[in-house]
């Protein structure tokens, strides 16, 4: 029988199985027809690396072909990239915005890190943060105790069994806005 197997990055490609009547064997090639013979007699192949493989029934006692050729894909299945947008730059009281590209993702959870990007924990939507399962991450009315905390997000693809793939960590800075006084006149300067 064909079909598609996949497998997460990090993890041996799977070894692939054909199947076929009790009176028959299998030979693998690299093509639909023609092509490379890669195994021959053998039900199982373990292929090296990601692609279609072709499985070609044979009748054990007469020799004979027992039908066209059966292509098994091999694939990939997790999220290639996830690439997190730039450091984020905001007065005490402003919104941050961060966003994240990904590839083959549709599940999203952001994370914080308040000791440098040692330690993430997840995010949830309230009054401090919006869009914590989206792919822009919204942190709301920042106050000064949040300059410092950097920010990721776990990209997955549902159901395919796969861990998540992490991106790297963005910068959130909070500045503090400048009050300077002149003959008794205040100026808000904000501070670059």
């Amino acid at each position: 029988s064909g079909g598609n197997k996949a497998y997460c990055i990090g993890d041996p490609v799977p070894s692939i199985t054909a199947s076929v009547g009790l009176d028959e064997t299998v030979d693998w090639y690299n093509a639909p027809s023609g092509g490379t013979l890669l195994l021959m007699a053998n039900t199982t192949y373990n292929p090296t690396a990601p692609g279609t493989y072709y499985a070609e029934a044979r009748n054990t006692s007469t020799n004979c072909l027992s039908g066209a050729r059966t292509a098994i894909t091999v694939t990939r299945d997790t999220p290639s990239t996830a690439s997190i947008g730039p450091n984020q730059s905001i007065f005490t009281g402003g919104n941050a915005i961060f966003t994240v590209t990904t590839t083959n993702a549709d599940t999203y959870q952001w994370q914080v890190s308040i000791d440098g990007g040692v330690i993430f924990n997840t995010i949830v939507d309230g009054t401090e943060y919006a869009g914590a399962q989206s792919t822009s991450l919204a942190v709301k009315t920042a106050d000064i105790n949040k300059n410092g905390f950097r920010y990721r997000v776990l990209a997955s693809r549902s159901g395919s069994g796969c861990p998540p793939t992490a991106s790297a960590s963005a910068l959130l800075t909070v500045k503090v806005k400048t009050v300077i006084t002149n003959r008794r006149i205040t100026h808000r300067v904000n501070k670059s």
